[in-house]
């Protein structure tokens, strides 16, 4: 192990960056003594970065601070560089956003604060382990339909092998589109071909699935009748294409009553047989079942605009009139606005238009349709020979079963919680398990067939890599540890047990499944669960250095940002890219996610001399860790409403929940944030 020496490297960015590096540099060095400062113009490029590089581990520096630009740039030469040791920790400051006014006093006050803290930081950082998990086939995918069908084929052309469970036959699906461009036949085709396949073993007609265990080592078993049976996965899948709803509780449609009231699905399955519909008036009606909250169906079907616009166009070539029944809006979009408008030229009829009551009209055999017309108020009746029902997508029962005894979050509709909607759609709180998000939200089958693509990509990078990572993860002092069980409890991927050691209950981590939120720290009432690298000591003594050096430089107000790595400080990036004007008294300071903002922290940061505390997480329906924004939104009020009762301004803290676009709204709450401070 090499004794411990920091080298710092400032570059102006081919002088880009108008600090004034003489005075910057003897005053670090003044405070900090650092083993070398070293000032380069264009450290990124070329010779300088060679040279400099191998000077540095000449001298057998360990750490190296760069006070250059974004550190995207520089993150790439480190450990990788063959000229630095791997053991080498770097740490990179932002002059170039974080430091504007370059040219002013408070530019170089700003410089000074951060580097001085990133010195402190790098003096207690720990270099992170590789965290590895072998993961071998098989993999288990569960489901039925369109979608596990397209995830096996895409696995079994890969070379994977394959366990594939099923509640019925693995091609058996009722998504409306289904019955489309021969679906079917296809799916019968592929089946066969994995019946004869040797890596692709099926189980069909399973009545229940139990799993258990973890990423690289599931036990998947499996329930037919009274036969149970037991395998091992690496790695699980669900994949199911959603259930068409069939509206027999809804007797108002005529469902279930008249033969002349179908569903798309249903329609669609016929529609080959029928030759002629010579001027018979058809109805479809879009949304029967979803967008409506007192069914506990709040969200979109997704399917129903197009397929309803497809299904009337060929209606209409078979000498149909069609009138498509809609609610707020026709939701076709992109290059699906083609196929609305040549609707429309067809001659199909389309009215903002709620389905009332569907009876039999008295003296024939068609129907007596009543539509409320929801532009003008009025109360229409209309003769029809078919109606048509573009029903709600329902989540399968099956999946959200197996789904909750993984404790895996359950929306609105029994859907699954997705990590991250925006940029983790197919996977879950539980590392090594994905979902088709069919299984998340409802789908047309050309989004659910690039999903279940997406999905056999992240399996076979997940068996490629083995699972790798660096990131920093919680560690238990047991010493310290009175197992509560408060971190077991709101861990939100579970990665946190209970085990008896010497009669006493402790906890544990499972570093595998850990993504180092440190939620569980903030809840530790004896500081016995700590997050490597952010430990409390680290936050509070870089924020103690920051906060020292500034008041001994300036006599400005101080707002402290501390801001998640992945929305919130993504947000405050944005907005110096963008060139959105931002109030310059700041200094910010990443943390994992805003959770690990505990209430001590926040006091104790205004204790020490900062004159507000802006936190800055992802929003709460998006936030990348699951529970952390929700989390430090309390944890910010809980602090308001103390300095409330102990006669202080409670606008010295607030929070800002922004998506990473969300610049202005950064810059807005900054703004309200220094009014209050001035009316205070």
């Amino acid at each position: 192990m090499r004794s411990l020496r920091t080298g710092v490297i400032f570059c102006s960015c081919n002088n880009a960056i108008k600090l004034d590096f003489d005075r910057l540099k003897q005053i670090i060095q003044e405070r900090y003594h650092p083993e070398t400062i070293i000032l380069s113009k264009t450290l990124c490029l070329g010779n300088e970065k060679e040279n400099l590089l191998k000077m540095l581990n000449e001298q057998n520096y360990t750490r190296i601070l760069i006070a250059a630009c974004s550190e995207n740039i520089f993150q790439g030469i480190f450990p990788q560089n063959i000229l630095v040791p791997s053991e080498t920790i770097l740490e990179v400051v932002d002059l170039q956003e974080e430091c504007k006014p370059h040219s002013s006093e408070l530019g170089l006050t700003k410089a000074v604060a951060m580097i001085g803290a990133s010195l402190f930081k790098l003096e207690k950082l720990k270099p992170l382990d590789k965290i590895q998990q072998e993961i071998e086939a098989p993999v288990a995918v569960i489901g039925n339909g369109v979608s596990l069908l397209r995830v096996v084929e895409n696995l079994y052309n890969l070379g994977i092998r394959i366990l594939v469970i099923s509640p019925g036959t693995i091609e058996e699906t009722t998504h409306p589109e289904a019955g489309t461009n021969n679906y079917a036949g296809t799916r019968v085709k592929l089946k066969q071909k994995f019946q004869k396949a040797k890596k692709v073993e099926i189980l069909e007609q399973i009545n229940d699935v139990h799993v258990s265990g973890h990423i690289g080592e599931f036990h998947v078993q499996t329930h037919k009748g009274e036969e149970i049976t037991t395998h091992t996965a690496g790695l699980l899948v669900f994949a199911s294409d959603g259930e068409e709803y069939k509206p027999l509780d809804l007797s108002q449609y005529g469902y279930g009553r008249f033969e002349q009231v179908k569903t798309l699905g249903e329609i669609y399955g016929e529609l080959q047989e029928i030759k002629t519909l010579q001027d018979q008036n058809i109805i479809i009606a879009n949304c029967i079942g979803s967008r409506d909250e007192t069914l506990g169906r709040p969200y979109c079907s997704a399917y129903c605009c197009d397929q309803g616009i497809n299904l009337a166009r060929e209606l209409t070539l078979k000498g149909a009139n069609v009138t498509i029944c809609y609610m707020a809006d026709v939701r076709s979009l992109f290059f699906k606005e083609e196929e609305y408008r040549q609707a429309r030229m067809d001659g199909v009829e389309f009215l903002r238009a709620g389905l009332g009551d569907v009876d039999a009209d008295t003296g024939s055999d068609r129907l007596k349709v009543t539509i409320e017309d929801t532009l003008s108020g009025k109360i229409l009746e209309k003769c029809a020979d078919k109606v048509i029902l573009s029903c709600a997508l329902l989540a399968s029962n099956f999946l959200r079963d197996v789904a909750q005894r993984l404790e895996l979050e359950i929306k609105d509709g029994g859907f699954l919680k997705e990590l991250y909607s925006k940029l983790k759609a197919t996977e879950t709180k539980l590392p090594g398990v994905f979902v088709c998000e069919s299984v998340v939200q409802p789908l047309p089958l050309a989004e659910l067939l690039k999903s279940a693509d997406a999905v056999a990509f992240k399996v076979l990078k997940s068996l490629q890599t083995k699972y790798l990572r660096t990131n920093a993860t919680a560690q238990v002092n047991k010493d310290l540890c009175v197992g509560c069980e408060l971190c077991v409890k709101y861990c939100p991927r579970q990665a946190i047990n209970t085990i008896m050691e010497d009669d006493q209950l402790k906890v544990e981590v499972d570093t595998t499944i850990c993504y180092g939120c440190a939620l569980c720290q903030t809840l530790c009432l004896t500081g016995a669960i700590q997050l490597v690298n952010y430990e409390d000591e680290m936050l509070t003594g870089q924020i103690k250095v920051a906060i020292d050096a500034w008041k001994s430089l300036t006599s400005t107000p101080l707002i402290m940002n501390i801001a998640c790595r992945e929305c919130g400080y993504c947000a405050i990036n944005h907005g110096h890219l963008s060139g959105i004007e931002i109030p310059e008294h700041t200094l910010t300071f990443q943390v994992p996610c805003a959770a690990r903002v505990s209430p001590l922290d926040l006091l104790t940061t205004l204790n020490m001399g900062a004159d507000a505390v802006l936190v800055i997480s992802c929003p709460e329906e998006n936030c990348h860790m699951q529970k952390g924004s929700h989390i430090a939104r309390l944890h910010v009020k809980f602090v308001k409403n103390i300095l409330q009762q102990i006669g202080q301004n409670p606008n010295r803290v607030e929070i800002a929940q922004l998506c990473a676009a969300e610049a202005d709204k950064y810059t807005s709450t900054l703004k309200a944030l220094e009014a209050a401070l001035e009316g205070s």
